[in-house]
């Protein structure tokens, strides 16, 4: 599931992204989409199911390798009255990240507990991407396109700093996809990209985003995540971190 960490780190950056190019290469442990298979899907969500995957992340030239846990431990209900399942992922060295999500038809609905604090900026931040929940995440019936859109921007008044939020949710079509836990077909591909600018004097002094793909098979969840977070201070070279959670192992009692 996309990770809450991922946009808090953003708003630590003081509120500040680029716009990511939307295409993303070949990439080894794809294949090219399949043309548009409408395949129903259901995702195996039910208290004690678990994912076990292993998560390589590289930032820099430091690569390394370890293995997360997902496990649904229950229910809640959320400020947009719906009832969602808690998705709580375990890595090793960190605390327990928490994600909520709920299928409705062939529809995923994402949401995130975003904790407002911090500078101006951020606390700009935060309150627009709470006030975008929840998030679509996929939309299992959608030919490739657009299928969730947000976008907001204001100016701080005493700095003349204009900031801009965008959010994207895309359907990306049918795929296969090779994992450690097996080789699938049929496999839905969405994308979720939250991207933040912000402007001094009409340039984009600061750039950032998080872009996570979203590999979902039926009956089984998600297969594949590739994230790639990414930010920029203008005239210096880009910082980006991108982390791969593949599929190695499931238990559903």
């Amino acid at each position: 599931m996309a990770r809450s960490g991922s946009y808090r780190r953003l708003a630590a950056y003081g509120g500040l992204l680029v716009v990511l190019v939307l295409g993303c290469g070949g990439d080894k442990g794809t294949k090219p989409k399949d043309g548009g298979s409408q395949t129903p899907i259901t995702m195996p969500l039910k208290v004690g199911n678990r994912w076990t995957y292993a998560v390589t992340t590289i930032e820099g030239q430091t690569s390394d390798t370890t293995s997360a846990i997902e496990q649904v431990t229950g229910t809640r209900v959320l400020g947009d009255g719906q009832t969602y399942w808690i998705m709580e992922t375990q890595n090793p060295g960190f605390a327990p990240d928490t994600t909520y999500i709920r299928q409705s038809g062939q529809e995923v609905y994402v949401y995130q507990i975003f904790p407002i604090g911090g500078d101006l900026a951020s606390r700009w931040m935060l309150r627009k991407l709470a006030a975008s929940l929840p998030w679509k995440l996929a939309d299992f019936t959608a030919q490739s396109g657009q299928i969730f859109s947000f976008e907001a921007e204001t100016t701080l008044v005493d700095s003349g700093v204009t900031l801009r939020l965008t959010l994207n949710g895309a359907s990306l079509g049918r795929t296969q996809v090779e994992v450690p836990g097996g080789s699938y077909t049929d496999v839905y591909e969405g994308r979720l990209t939250v991207l933040e600018t912000v402007f001094s004097g009409g340039i984009a002094v600061v750039n950032g985003s998080v872009m996570d793909d979203i590999y979902v098979k039926d009956a089984i969840g998600v297969v594949r995540q590739d994230e790639e977070s990414r930010y920029e201070l203008y005239g210096e070279d880009p910082q980006i971190t991108t982390t791969r959670s593949l599929l190695r192992s499931y238990s559903f009692p």
